[in-house]
C-alpha cells in the first residue's frame, strides 16, 4: 500500500511472500511499481528543491543587500569615531608635550642646582679626607720607624742569645765528653773488679 499498489494486490503479494511463493513476474511487477513511485518522488523532490533554492537565493539576496547597507553604515560610524579619536589623541599629545617640556625645564634647573651643591660637598669631603690621610700617613710613618727600631734591637738581642747558646752548647759538649770518659773508666774498673 505504501508503495502505491492496490490493497488486494499488496495483500496477495504479501501472502505469497510469506509462503515463499513469489514468482519472477511478481518481482518484476514490484520493481516496476517501485521505479514508477521512485521517479514520482524524485520529480517531486526536484521541484521542491528548486523551489526552496529559488526562495533561498531571493532571501540571501535580501539579507546580503541589508547587510551591505548595515556594513556601510557601520563603516561610516567607525570612520567618524576614528576621526574623533585621532583629534582627541592629537590634543592629549600636545598637552602632554607641553607638560613634559615644562617638567623637563624644572627638573633640569633642580638637577643643576643639586649638581653644584653635590660638587661643593664632594670637594669639601675630599679635602677633609686628604687631611685625614696625611695625618694617618705621618702617624704611620712614625709608628713604622719606632717598630723598625724595636725590631733592630730585638734582632741584636737574638744574636746575643744565639751566641750565648752556642757557647753554652760548646761548654755542655765538653762537659759531656769529660763525664762520658769518667763513666767509661768507672765502668772498666767495675767490670775488672766484678767481672
Amino acid at each position: 500500500i505504501k508503495a502505491g499498489i492496490k490493497q488486494e494486490i499488496a495483500e496477495d503479494l504479501a501472502y505469497r511472500y510469506y509462503k515463499n511463493e513469489l514468482t519472477h513476474k511478481d518481482i518484476e511487477y514490484l520493481k516496476e511499481n517501485f521505479d514508477i513511485k521512485l521517479e514520482k518522488v524524485q520529480d517531486s523532490l526536484k521541484a521542491d528543491i528548486e523551489k526552496v533554492e529559488s526562495n533561498l537565493k531571493f532571501e540571501i539576496e535580501k539579507v546580503d543587500a541589508g547587510l551591505k547597507a548595515e556594513i556601510k553604515e557601520l563603516d561610516n560610524k567607525i570612520d567618524t569615531k576614528f576621526t574623533e579619536l585621532d583629534n582627541k589623541i592629537d590634543n592629549v599629545r600636545n598637552e602632554l608635550k607641553s607638560d613634559i617640556e615644562k617638567l623637563d625645564a624644572g627638573l633640569r634647573a633642580e638637577i643643576k642646582a643639586s649638581h653644584t651643591e653635590l660638587d661643593n660637598k664632594i670637594d669639601t669631603k675630599f679635602t677633609e679626607l686628604d687631611n685625614k690621610i696625611d695625618k694617618v700617613e705621618t702617624s704611620l710613618k712614625s709608628d713604622i720607624a719606632s717598630v723598625s727600631n724595636e725590631v733592630a734591637l730585638i734582632r741584636k738581642d737574638m744574636d746575643l742569645v744565639r751566641k750565648d747558646m752556642e757557647i753554652n752548647k760548646m761548654e755542655l759538649n765538653s762537659q759531656l765528653v769529660k763525664i762520658t770518659s769518667k763513666l767509661e773508666s768507672s765502668f772498666k774498673l767495675h767490670y775488672w773488679m766484678f767481672g
